[in-house]
């Protein structure tokens, strides 16, 4: 169904589900890398991003499964380990956790444009983050975005993809 392009969000959720719970990392990858809206949005509403789906999403843009995704990336530095040892693979990601690990990949230029945001003080440690990967075009520029909302799951898959294509996880 979802091949044919069905326009019912349940098909694509339940494909999201049985690829995670088979491992099937790059095939969910790829599909939601894919997605459009309004599809996308209906999608990102039922999805949560947590670590582990972080981690997933990782694996699944060069559909790498050496070992368990939270482990492999935190091995690697894509995700970092938290000062008491755990991995916390449930934490639901905000958008400001995600800047900052997304920030983490990418070389640290200064923007070439800076510009006003509604929620992100210009003095905030999430400004220049925010700027770089906007200039880097990793992220697209939203001046409304909320750094305390829960992530948005497509984002950071089509930032994946950005980075993937920028060789960040080679």
């Amino acid at each position: 169904m979802a091949a044919r392009g069905a326009k019912d969000e349940n098909v694509y959720l339940n494909l999201a589900y049985f690829y995670r719970k088979n491992e099937r990392f790059g095939a969910l990858y790829n599909m939601l890398v894919r997605l459009q809206s309004p599809l996308s949005n209906e999608v990102d509403k039922h999805l949560i991003l947590s670590r582990r789906l972080l981690a997933e999403l990782i694996c699944g843009t060069a559909d790498l499964i050496h070992t368990d995704p939270m482990i492999f990336c935190i091995s690697k530095g894509y995700l970092p380990i938290f000062p008491d040892g755990q991995l916390y693979e449930k934490d639901t990601l905000t958008t400001a956790t995600v800047i900052i690990l997304l920030d983490r990949l990418v070389e640290p230029v200064y923007p070439r444009n800076l510009f006003p945001m509604q929620h992100i003080s210009t003095r905030s440690y999430l400004y220049l983050p925010y700027m770089r990967l906007v200039d880097l075009g990793i992220l697209e520029f939203d001046p409304y975005i909320d750094p305390d909302q829960n992530a948005s799951v497509i984002t950071a898959v089509r930032a994946l993809d950005k980075l993937s294509k920028r060789r960040c996880f080679d």
